[in-house]
């Protein structure tokens, strides 16, 4: 039997033969249809990489295509096995069918398969091309073809019929569409769902007898899915549908997608809106346009106009209180009741007291109103929570980092924060205290503010994601392209800019990029010791390189000054974060933008400008003593990414003297001619420490500037002059971070492994999905968490 089974026969499943669903591709709409493409394509032979190309991105150029083919096909070999793809060069592709089994597979060869359904019931991916829906179209048919429907209520020849029992949400079952917006409703009803309960990424799993169900659902092809769900989307207090507003089918508007309907219905008079909010009886929406606050019934008449000067569009703050009362944000920023009965408009809340209106929900009983607000910019500022007591006519801070909070019917409030975690805390509006907080999900996307929101009914709607949409991980690979160690310790949203691998290996200096502290080294003790910053800001600092007895580290400081110039130059710390005063090594005239040092620290060699803009030189100087620079390399080309052989007589560097990188070696500090090591573009050299090899990565030369293609490794003489002997690829290497200027890679002592950068996908959902949970809050799941059971 094979490790991977792929279903797609009424119900599409991708699982492991322990059970486990493979999340990575099946939350992944494009990345699922390519697989089932390739396996229902390349399982008896295998496919050329440019049909499969045609097919998802006709769309793009021959390079575009077959780059984002490579990619693709990488993050399938992530996710099934690096050996269940197959491939022939570059040129075709296909998959072991004794590694992955598919039923249609099955089907078509004419062996028996248990079918739910129709091949890939009611699938789709946003941007689908006429070439995929032909070829699905093609494939259905040659199902039906090989299962033909015997008499009325009789299985197909080799179909093993399913029984449904009513009501078990499988894709197929109608699902009759209600609630206030069904007289906008004509499209057959039928959703296609992904049941999520149980799975551990999604922060939930079920402790009860009946399941917290999530379903991925499909709002409409092509939407965008503008961030921030509270801008853009409403849920009917009967939990019936969404309303939402984006671009579907190229056609920019506010729709409804009700409960199981499979497209969204276009809905007039609601162009251009924001921050729509239903009224407590499902029969009215507010929002804001054109600076002002509006309402709308859903039965057709037109808008009413109810306040012509609120503040910002993109921000509106409006909720209802009751029937008749609306709240919203005014120009000056402060909480504002329009109370429609008595025609009166009363001021709540000043900006100085709950902040910049961010969000705001009434209490059920109506007695006062919860209320998110940031001080100053929201993208910048840490929001906070308030309640104003309607009836005391007063406001109390209650908690801060709170993006958003909905009160229920219960008596708590459900809430989210800037990391996208939900949770729920009983509140107690006599005397404005809320209780401790219970985790109820986590994994919502945060781009830059959480995009969840909860109905009054406790209906779920969410964009999966976390706070970045990939954060990179530290991975040390052997010569065969074989990972051994894997760490990603530092915070979600920093980056690597470069990285120097100690001469024991025990430990790693990391260039951290974070907006918080920008670039800055930080250490980390391996092989899984703690990750600490070395330096500290306002000053960058850039490219560590050891010293020889491993107690400090060289390193490249930038400035901004009061000019808006940068300043520059060569700094040191020791390791044992004993200060964070940097010592002065070197200056130069001009910026340093790289630095490359010898086994001994006699020498320093250095970058100077800016090599994407064709700036600057290669210049060395000895440490002993005063700075005396002198040129090493003069070819007007860009020229960077030095490296030193251990010897130091030996400098390998990037040079776009040809029209294209290419890795070069000359004799250190010269004269002498220098040698051609790559032939077809290539960056990031870097010595073995026996000396006697010299590892660089080939460029893609139909995507020169995306990833590399292989490691490749160069034995090398240098007793008579510098001779390359042989070269060889050792393994692929897209998916690995390569690095503007500087390899992004380092050799381990024994020259036998490589410590490479990876991005992965932090949650691997992409743009046009939302995942929706009707009735959330009274599942069983989220109520046995409440109350600890």
């Amino acid at each position: 039997m094979a490790g991977i089974q792929l279903t797609t026969l009424g119900r599409t499943e991708l699982t492991r033969t322990d059970g486990g669903s493979i999340l990575s591709v099946l939350a992944q709409p494009k990345r699922l249809a390519l697989l089932v493409y390739l396996v229902v394509e390349g399982s008896d032979r295998l496919v050329r990489r440019d049909s499969v190309a045609t097919v998802f991105w006709p769309d793009s150029d021959q390079s575009d295509a077959r780059a984002n083919l490579r990619k693709s096909l990488y993050y399938l070999k992530q996710s099934l096995g690096p050996d269940v793809l197959v491939t022939r060069g570059d040129e075709e592709v296909g998959i072991d069918p004794a590694l992955l089994e598919c039923d249609v597979v099955i089907l078509l060869s004419g062996g028996p398969v248990e079918a739910e359904g129709p091949f890939l019931d009611g699938f789709h991916f946003t941007g689908a091309s006429v070439e995929w829906e032909d070829w699905l179209g093609a494939v259905r048919e040659r199902v039906r073809s090989h299962a033909p429907a015997q008499e009325a209520g009789e299985p197909a020849d080799g179909v093993v019929p399913q029984r449904h029992e009513e009501g078990d949400g499988s894709a197929g079952d109608p699902v009759e569409g209600t609630g206030p917006m069904r007289p906008f409703r004509h499209f057959v009803p039928t959703l296609v769902v992904l049941v999520l309960a149980g799975f551990a990424w999604l922060g939930l799993r079920d402790e009860a007898d009946r399941p917290t169900r999530y379903d991925r659902v499909r709002l409409g092809s092509g939407a965008q899915f503008l961030t921030v769900v509270q801008r853009h989307y409403a849920l009917p207090p009967d939990g019936s549908g969404i309303l939402f507003r984006d671009s579907v089918d190229r056609r920019q508007g506010t729709w409804w997608k009700g409960q199981g309907e499979i497209g969204p219905t276009y809905v007039d008079g609601l162009d251009d809106i924001f921050g729509p909010v239903f009224s407590p009886d499902g029969r009215w929406i507010a929002f804001s346009r054109d600076g002002g606050l509006w309402k709308q019934p859903l039965e057709g008449a037109p808008p009413v106009l109810l306040v012509d000067s609120i503040s910002d569009d993109f921000n509106p703050g409006i909720a209802w209180l009751a029937e008749a009362g609306i709240l919203y944000e005014d120009r000056d920023h402060g909480l504002r009741l329009l109370d429609e009965e008595l025609g009166t408009i009363r001021l709540l809340a000043t900006a100085e007291e709950v902040g910049e209106v961010f969000h705001v929900r009434a209490l059920p009983s109506g007695e006062g109103v919860v209320v998110t607000g940031c001080d100053g910019w929201c993208e910048s500022a840490t929001p906070r929570l308030s309640y104003v007591d309607l009836e005391r006519d007063t406001v109390v801070a209650l908690r801060s980092d709170v993006w958003m909070a909905w009160p229920m019917s219960d008596g708590r409030l459900v809430m989210v924060d800037s990391r996208g975690a939900v949770f729920a805390s009983a509140f107690d509006p006599s005397d404005a205290t809320l209780g401790a907080p219970v985790p109820l999900l986590e994994g919502v996307r945060v781009a830059p503010f959480p995009d969840v929101t909860v109905g009054a009914d406790g209906s779920l709607l969410y964009i999966a994601g976390g706070r970045d949409r990939f954060r990179e991980r530290i991975v040390w690979v052997d010569r065969d392209g074989r990972r051994k160690t894997e760490i990603s310790l530092w915070p979600d949203s920093s980056r690597v800019g470069a990285l120097s691998l100690s001469p024991d290996d025990d430990r790693l200096a990391l260039e951290v990029i974070t907006d918080e502290s920008g670039q800055q080294i930080w250490l980390q003790e391996l092989p899984d010791g703690a990750l600490a910053p070395l330096t500290e800001g306002p000053a960058r600092a850039r490219r560590p390189v050891w010293s020889p007895d491993a107690s400090s580290l060289a390193f490249v400081t930038q400035v901004l000054g009061a000019d808006d110039q940068w300043d520059s130059w060569v700094s040191t710390l020791p390791t044992d974060a004993s200060t964070t005063t940097r010592r002065t090594l070197l200056r130069h005239d001009e910026i340093i933008m790289e630095v490359a040092m010898t086994a001994d620290w006699s020498v320093a060699v250095v970058r100077t400008g800016d090599a994407a803009k064709g700036e600057g030189d290669v210049v060395f100087t000895r440490l002993a003593g005063p700075a005396v620079w002198q040129g090493v390399l003069d070819s007007g080309a860009n020229e960077y990414g030095l490296a030193l052989s251990p010897d130091g007589r030996w400098l390998a560097h990037v040079s776009e003297v040809s029209g294209r990188p290419e890795v070069y070696v000359r004799p250190f500090p010269g004269p002498g001619p220098r040698v051609q090591v790559s032939r077809e573009g290539a960056v990031a050299p870097r010595w073995a420490h026996s000396g006697n090899e010299l590892f660089f990565r080939t460029l893609n030369p139909e995507d020169p500037d995306g990833d590399t293609r292989f490691m490749v490794v160069a034995e090398v003489t240098t007793a008579d002059g510098f001779r390359v002997e042989s070269t060889a690829s050792l393994f692929g290497t897209a998916g690995y971070e390569r690095g503007p200027r500087v390899p992004l890679y380092e050799v381990t002592a024994d020259d036998q492994a490589f410590v490479m950068v990876t991005s992965v996908a932090f949650w691997d959902w992409i743009d046009g999905d939302v995942v929706y949970s009707r009735s959330w809050y009274w599942s069983d799941g989220v109520q046995a968490k409440l109350h600890g059971s």
